[in-house]
């Protein structure tokens, strides 16, 4: 996986099951998505999802573009916006600024399924401030690192930090071996 549209074909199958039909444009896939509606999922401390956006965060970036923050605007939200959001949320992370393709999608994926517990896991890694925001110092230390290192690290720590989320919250248990699923799927490439 190279790219993030190739990402976008994944993450729209992870959070919904609708498998991305070779040939279509994904915005047929996320339309197929989006009709099965939001979701909230019985015991997910994300809440209402759609395409894997919580309301909480489809209402933090209407107010940042001006869209409607209302349940209607978030039923209705497009493959544009959803994009967006993907967008933003990646460079929230300074996905586009991370040298390693396959790095830069492990940790959003991490960033996108657990927020700022992802950017402290690699300012870990990187032996860099762990304040949640990945800023200049820890974005050199990732580019300086051994990218395929520092993706099986991030890796170890993703898993480590789920089986504790697990391990401590009985109500998430169920939830631990598609997120391992998961995890797996983001490999390395160079």
């Amino acid at each position: 996986m190279k790219s993030l549209e190739e990402y976008e074909k994944k993450l729209i199958e992870f959070e919904t099951s609708t498998r991305f039909l070779e040939g279509r444009h994904i915005r047929e896939t996320y339309k197929r998505a989006a009709e099965k509606g939001a979701k909230n999922v019985r015991n997910d401390r994300g809440g209402s999802t759609l395409v894997g956006v919580t309301y909480n965060t489809y209402k933090r970036m209407a107010r940042l573009y001006g869209w409607p923050e209302d349940w209607d605007g978030f039923l209705t939200m497009t493959y544009d916006d959803w994009s967006r959001i993907v967008f933003h949320l990646f460079t929230d992370i300074q996905g586009e600024r991370i040298k390693s393709r396959s790095l830069a999608l492990a940790l959003f994926d991490f960033y996108w399924h657990s927020g700022a517990n992802a950017v402290k896991a690699i300012q870990r890694i990187v032996n860099t401030r762990q304040d949640g925001n990945l800023g200049p110092k820890t974005l050199a230390a990732i580019n300086y690192g051994d990218a395929r290192v520092l993706h099986l690290k991030l890796t170890y720590e993703r898993l480590r930090f789920l089986e504790n989320l697990a391990g401590r919250d009985y109500t998430q248990r169920g939830f631990l071996e598609g997120w391992k699923n998961r995890v797996s799927w983001m490999t390395y490439e160079e």
